[in-house]
């Protein structure tokens, strides 16, 4: 079975796309596979040992602004437990994606937003905000923990409505990943027979929302890596891209 975590770190993102790889990819016969450092990971097929380097394909920028807005809602977890609020679902679209936010602020006046409304809740239903004047969150939906007096849920869920912008085709972005990788290969080759690159992306987030289309599938990358896969992880899907090292 596959986990996937709304706010995974480093290894447990990598560890999601081996998963979700060896899972949809069964036509490569994997038999086992072992933890490593520089590549990821050593496969075993047949004979042969094969590293496979994990990587995701994310924005730098955008990266960073979500991770500050992660943070405001784990504080606002926080200040929501510390206040006493009764158990919420409360799901926020930031008002900016493309600007980073005060942390501390942010979370402050979303939870005191949270607590004006929560004695006029109906638990039949959620209440939606769509625009809630706050500086840092425009569009806010609250739900109790309970439906119809039965509770639901057992602790508090801040969390993110997620409105993505899909690059198509990032050609330029997945060349970069290949280049930067490119360099270790000779490391990598001390541990295996050969040597695969994987790029996923966890579609749900904005700094790593894609789509992808014919064109990118025909296109040829450069490098040395002899085989290259593209991952969607939250879809479970995986192609394999062209590559070669005589372009």
């Amino acid at each position: 079975m596959r986990i996937l975590c709304s706010n995974p770190n480093k290894s447990e993102k990598e560890q999601s796309f081996l998963k979700t790889f060896l899972a949809a990819r069964g036509d490569l016969h994997i038999e086992k596979y072992d933890k490593g450092e520089s590549p990821d990971y050593i496969l075993y097929v047949s004979q042969e040992r094969i590293g496979l380097e994990v990587t995701a394909l994310v924005r730098d920028k955008f990266a960073a602004i979500r991770t500050a807005q992660d943070k405001c809602l784990q504080k606002a977890t926080e200040l929501a437990r510390q206040n006493g609020l009764p158990i919420v679902n409360v799901k926020v679209k930031f008002r900016t994606d493309h600007d980073r936010i005060d942390v501390d602020k942010a979370a402050k006046e979303l939870v005191e937003f949270v607590e004006k409304k929560v004695p006029d809740l109906d638990d039949t239903k959620s209440c939606h905000d769509y625009e809630s004047g706050l500086i840092y969150s425009k569009w806010i939906s609250i739900h109790l923990g309970t439906v119809n007096g039965r509770k639901w849920l057992t602790d508090y869920r801040f969390e993110r409505i997620n409105m993505n912008w899909m690059r198509i085709n990032p050609v330029g972005e997945i060349q970069s990943r290949i280049d930067e990788k490119q360099l270790r290969i000779p490391n990598y080759m001390q541990k295996c027979d050969k040597c695969w690159l994987l790029i996923g992306v966890d579609e749900w987030t904005a700094p790593e929302a894609v789509a992808i289309t014919e064109e990118l599938e025909s296109h040829v990358f450069s490098g040395d890596f002899q085989r290259l896969f593209f991952l969607r992880n939250i879809e479970g899907s995986v192609i394999e891209l062209r590559i070669s090292s005589h372009i």
